[in-house]
């Protein structure tokens, strides 16, 4: 599996990450921060600003009831909260084997993910670019 990038959870941000890889981002940027400081005396702050939203996130999975290492190790992916009914309604359509059903026209999908958030583990997200409310299981 390839190695994961920041430009990676960036494109993800706004829908679900899969966090495999983000002890390995923070290594690397920690490393950029040090290069760029080592040869041009100054702080990168679009780096210090990457690395600052990174141990956002693995903070607010350490404060999770699961933490940050098994989300990791597990494979883990973490939904935004905006984004979970509609992750709901695509997961029930995608493993249904009917994705045009025309039931689905009269499933209340805000009470369904409500429902489904009950199996999930909550990931608050206090400062950076993944502010905000996750979930995962």
């Amino acid at each position: 599996m390839a190695e994961l990038t920041y430009d990676d959870l960036m494109t993800a941000r706004g829908d679900r990450i899969t966090p495999y890889g983000i002890f390995g981002i923070l290594r690397d940027l920690k490393a950029e921060l040090a290069d760029i400081q080592e040869s041009e005396g100054v702080e990168d702050l679009d780096v210090a600003e990457r690395i600052e939203s990174v141990e956002a996130l693995i903070e607010g999975m350490d404060n999770s009831t699961l933490g940050a290492k098994w989300i990791v190790e597990n494979g883990g992916t973490l939904i935004n909260d905006a984004d979970f009914e509609e992750f709901c309604e695509d997961d029930v359509k995608e493993n249904s084997g009917h994705p045009t059903h025309p039931v689905w026209g009269f499933v209340n999908w805000e009470e369904y993910a409500d429902h489904v958030r009950t199996d999930w583990t909550e990931v608050t997200v206090g400062a950076g670019e993944f502010e905000g409310t996750w979930w995962v299981r």
